[in-house]
Parts: C-alpha cells; structure tokens; sequence
C-alpha cells in the first residue's frame, strides 16, 4: 500500500449528511494514523482559533477532488479550467458558424 493521505467523503444517513474521513497511511507496515471528530467549543469573538486539520497541497487537493467526487461544486459558478477554456473555444467556433452564416466580415 502506498503512504499519504487518503480522504474520503461519504454520505452517511445516519448522521444526516456528509462525513469527511481523513486517513494517513504510513509506510511501516499497514499502520493508519486517523483524524478523529471534530468538537465543536464556544469561542469568544476575537479568540485565537487553533488550526483543526493541518495538511499540504496535495492533501487539500485529495479533500477538493473527493468533494467534486460527491457532487460539491463551487457556488460562484466557477468551473474548473479546463472547462473554462472548453467553453470559450465553443463560443468562438459559435460566433464563427453564425457570422459565416450571416454573410457578415
């Protein structure tokens, strides 16, 4: 088994919603390291809020893949890249198709 961090996202009926599981697998045989439950805990306003889960680049990249796995998606309307891209070029074939279409230079 590979090391790193795996992170799952489930729904899960039972606690009426979606459960994050984040795993870190280490390479010394099939140990598994596991983030436990998040307490929530009455803060002041103002208060040092300590970090809850730490991780890099690519382990926050596994969180936003697994995410969009589940179906989450950015409200804003943003979509990735690529899709991004792949609209603009079909609006410019579009606009191509139409003036052609059209006679217009």
């Amino acid at each position: 088994m590979n090391s790193g961090t795996v992170v799952t996202i489930r729904n899960t009926p039972v606690y009426e919603g979606f459960g994050v599981e984040l795993r870190m697998i280490r390479q010394c045989g099939e140990r598994h390291l596991a983030a436990k439950v998040v307490e929530w805990e009455p803060m002041n306003q103002g208060d040092l809020i300590p970090v809850a889960i730490k991780m890099d680049d690519s382990e926050a990249q596994k969180l936003c893949d697994e995410l969009w796995k589940a179906g989450f998606r950015p409200r804003n309307g943003e979509g990735s890249t690529g899709q991004l891209a792949a609209m603009k070029d079909h609006l410019q074939d579009l606009r191509k198709i139409c003036f052609k279409a059209l006679g217009v230079k």
